[in-house]
């Protein structure tokens, strides 16, 4: 949360740069870090967490990934590529929240 909130005062002081690259490292770190530190623990604890993903969850992670590529390749941000991500955010919103499994 506290990065979340240090790239939008960033991106307000119109940093976009450094805005952007805060949300990266922080979803980088979640990637990296707490899901796997969360795995280990659960096994130690005695409840093993099953690491499987749907489809749709497949889907939407190829999404987001290639859609943040194609985004972070010019070094540069504009409003269209912030309304793509609200356009595709809304999309996988839509996708799990009628999603039966």
């Amino acid at each position: 949360m506290g990065a979340i909130m240090s790239a939008v005062l960033v991106a307000y002081k119109n940093k976009l740069d450094l805005s952007f690259e805060i949300g990266m490292n922080a979803a980088s770190q979640v990637a990296l870090l707490v899901i796997p530190t969360l795995i280990i623990a659960s096994s130690v604890v005695g409840k093993p967490v099953d690491f499987l993903f749907s489809p749709p969850q497949i889907a939407a992670l190829i999404g987001s990934v290639l859609i943040m590529t194609q985004i972070s390749q010019d070094g540069r941000c504009n409003w269209l590529n912030g309304l793509q991500m609200l356009i595709f955010f809304g999309v996988i919103s839509v996708l799990f929240f009628y999603d039966p499994t």
